[in-house]
């Protein structure tokens, strides 16, 4: 096994792309926005009002997150954060006001969602948690005045772990979950490649998966809590993603490859555990666990949205074509996403009987 002091001598820094061109653009319509609705500089722009129920139809929902409960999702929509809930999610409502809002995650009990959101004129990342019914004040987490971002709350609500930029750069951090600290102070944890979807819980909150480049190779490492030691699960010879741990917590899934050939992997979390292909369709850009962990949800990247059966000779069953998707952690029901005249909407459904728990 690999400890964490050996992974960060071997380990090189990976490379951090500060703002996109997108980012960019998004950053300034939401100055406008800002500039228009009144929006302060303090995350808590709803002052205590009702959350409004927003449209149905918009930008693209992004980042859609469901909560541990299967009750309700949340994602960001121009420059907001959206909480749905009810059995088709169309219950909607803006949670902030206008600014930038991004990588929400849910507490385990269904109360906090935790997000990054620049301060100081968008010079920057910090980490925030807020209520998801706006019955309590939003709750700062960092202060580094740099960028901490892609938060992920542990499945036992004790950590939260995320990316930042601050020294040691382009490591994964963890800081305590406690909304009611006085003090947090953030811990590096190991070198660890800011990726989307790059960082994953167990389902106890005991163990994190996360995604390293070491040695040319970027495979999925583990480790347990902020003082933990950082080891090698494994992987494939090629660029491994998207770290999804089994609902039993014994093994991980993975999107191993890029483009056609794409397919997803899983590993069992213990020592000389080999991987083992999953699918050899290619193309797949994401996946879900279904059935306990027997069978797949998984989208390509020709936009066409799949379950599949892991029992020996099952054929994939195409469910629609959506331009993204999320399944709930319960396996019961996913959110879908369809662009019509430029604009998109999310819809909910529930996996067909053969893929039910």
């Amino acid at each position: 096994m690999t400890t964490r002091s050996i992974f960060y001598k071997t380990a090189p820094n990976s490379t951090v792309i500060h703002r996109t061109l997108r980012r960019v653009v998004l950053g300034l319509g939401a100055l406008a926005l800002i500039a228009a609705f009144g929006c302060g500089e303090l995350p808590d722009d709803l002052g205590g009002k009702e959350p409004p129920t927003v449209t149905f139809v918009g930008p693209l929902p992004r980042w859609i997150s469901w909560s541990k409960q299967s009750d309700a999702i949340v994602f960001e929509q121009a420059g907001r954060l959206v909480v749905a809930r009810g059995d088709d999610l169309k219950d909607a409502r803006a949670i902030t006001g206008y600014s930038e809002y991004n990588h929400p995650s849910w507490s385990p009990d269904g109360r906090w969602i935790v997000h990054d959101h620049p301060m100081d004129g968008f010079r920057g990342d910090d980490i925030w948690a807020r209520s998801a019914t706006q019955d309590a004040l939003p709750v700062r987490f960092t202060m580094s005045h740099l960028r901490d971002y892609m938060p992920k709350w542990s499945a036992d609500g004790r950590w939260i772990a995320f990316h930042s930029r601050r020294n040691p750069t382009g490591h994964v951090w963890m800081i305590s979950a406690d909304v009611e600290a006085d003090e947090r102070i953030p811990e590096p944890v190991a070198p660890a490649l800011d990726r989307e979807d790059s960082l994953a819980w167990s389902p106890t909150g005991a163990r994190l998966a996360f995604v390293a480049l070491v040695n040319q190779s970027i495979d999925i490492w583990v480790v347990d809590g902020p003082d933990g030691e950082a080891s090698l699960l494994g992987g494939t010879s090629v660029s491994d993603n998207q770290p999804r741990w089994t609902p039993d917590g014994t093994a991980v899934g993975f999107i191993s490859g890029s483009g056609a050939g794409a397919n997803v992997w899983v590993q069992e979390d213990r020592p000389g555990a080999q991987p083992r292909k999953l699918t050899d369709v290619g193309g797949i850009k994401r996946f879900y666990w279904l059935m306990d962990g027997k069978a797949l949800a998984y989208l390509t990247d020709d936009n066409a949205l799949y379950a599949l059966s892991l029992e020996e000779g099952a054929a994939p069953v195409h469910l629609r074509d959506t331009v993204d998707f999320a399944a709930s952690p319960d396996g019961r029901r996913y959110v879908y996403v369809e662009r019509v005249d430029n604009v998109y909407r999310h819809f909910a459904d529930r996996f067909p009987p053969p893929f039910q728990p």
